[in-house]
């Protein structure tokens, strides 16, 4: 729990700075996260979460710029109808993550990004029936980094809509085998699509 609240105040620190610092325009976020888990034996983005948070940007030079963004958001992954080896299987990861992203904005109407993103798992549930006695226990990992790249389209200059892939670059949940290696275990693959409110427009 300290290091949650450690890492919560730290980012709200960052974005009172910003907000409030000469040349950053800022914003709200609300969307829904379809995901899946690589490495865990289920395909497809069964799960749906939900997003939701704030947002800083700041213009650099013409079209070229930064966004760093705080926000809470739902992974994880469920079971298809023809997935096996479960006859049902869920995964709800919650976390709070702080992605950062430089920008190219072309004709102030479509804006291209790509960076990375930091996590804290606040809470990871999972619920399964299983015909196996003794299935294995693998813990999530606390912090996740992981790559993401997006496209916005800016509808009004009040709103805009964006689109976003994310990939964890190390496993947020590992196997216990004598043959792991760095790589081994799972990871978040999410596709985030939030509709953008301007606070601050140009």
């Amino acid at each position: 729990m300290k290091i949650q609240k450690l890492f919560t105040l730290f980012a709200l620190f960052l974005f009172s700075i910003s907000v409030y610092t000469q040349g950053f325009d800022g914003g709200l976020l609300i969307g829904i996260a379809p995901t899946q888990i690589d490495g865990d034996n289920y395909w497809g983005f069964n799960k749906v979460g939900i997003v939701g948070g704030a947002f800083v940007t700041r213009e650099f030079k013409q079209g070229i710029g930064g966004k760093a963004a705080l926000r809470y958001i739902e992974k994880g992954s469920q079971k298809g109808d023809n997935d096996e080896p479960l006859p049902y299987y869920k995964a709800r990861l919650h976390y709070v993550e702080m992605p950062v992203t430089a920008t190219y904005n072309y004709k102030k109407k479509l804006e291209l990004e790509a960076g990375i993103s930091l996590g804290y798992l606040i809470k990871a549930k999972e619920a399964y029936i299983s015909n196996y006695m003794n299935e294995p226990v693998y813990v999530y990992e606390p912090f996740e980094i992981g790559a993401l790249a997006g496209v916005s389209y800016h509808f009004h200059k009040l709103f805009a809509v964006n689109a976003q892939f994310m990939y964890s670059l190390l496993p947020v949940k590992k196997y216990n085998t004598k043959n792991q290696t760095a790589f081994s275990g799972q990871y978040n693959q999410v596709v985030i699509l939030t509709l953008i409110y301007k606070m601050s427009p140009k």
